[in-house]
């Protein structure tokens, strides 16, 4: 009922440090009824006070679903990645999908590339590393697209590796150290 939302949010808001694990797991199932921005953040209010992860994703999902943030998404997928929650993918896909600058889209691609390479999908880890090397500098693409190099190695798929080693080998070929990976 709306009183019983009401009184929850109230509980959260007045006095967090005063209530047990179990009173603020209650009233985040009161609130996780409503969608109300209020209540989204006393719900991420609550969930941090719990400093339980299971929570905080739920909390952090459902306040970015009501007033999307690429702050929120990206702290979602982060704990989704930490946490090998199952939706883990699909908020990074919502992170790239968002228009984020550079620096955001190559956060979001290497972090999706550690879940597919843990994940055993090693081709599209190493394809999602070369991405994030195009778009970086120059140091941090030769460190993107030497690990799209070895993930691809380790998958025996020696013509990917070779690509990435002949492109860091082009952005730098006064650079002897890539050339013993050339050979």
């Amino acid at each position: 009922s709306n009183t019983k939302i009401e009184r929850a949010d109230d509980l959260l808001v007045s006095g967090m440090d005063t209530f047990s694990a179990e009173d603020l797991g209650d009233a985040i199932s009161l609130l996780e009824a409503t969608d109300h921005s209020s209540l989204d953040a006393a719900l991420l209010a609550a969930a941090r006070a719990l400093k339980n992860s299971e929570s905080l994703l739920r909390a952090l999902m459902r306040a970015q679903a009501h007033a999307p943030s690429l702050a929120l998404a990206k702290e979602a997928a982060q704990l989704a990645l930490d946490l090998r929650h199952a939706d883990a993918p699909l908020l990074f896909d919502k992170i790239l999908e968002s228009e984020p600058n550079d620096e955001e889209t190559i956060w979001a691609l290497r972090h999706k590339a550690i879940w597919h390479e843990t994940d055993g999908k090693i081709a599209e880890a190493a394809s999602l590393l070369s991405r994030a090397a195009d778009l970086a500098g120059a140091a941090e693409a030769r460190e993107l697209r030497t690990k799209a190099a070895k993930v691809a190695e380790s998958a025996n798929d020696f013509e990917t590796a070779s690509s990435e080693y002949m492109k860091i080998f082009e952005a730098a070929p006064e650079d002897t150290t890539i050339w013993p990976d050339l050979l």
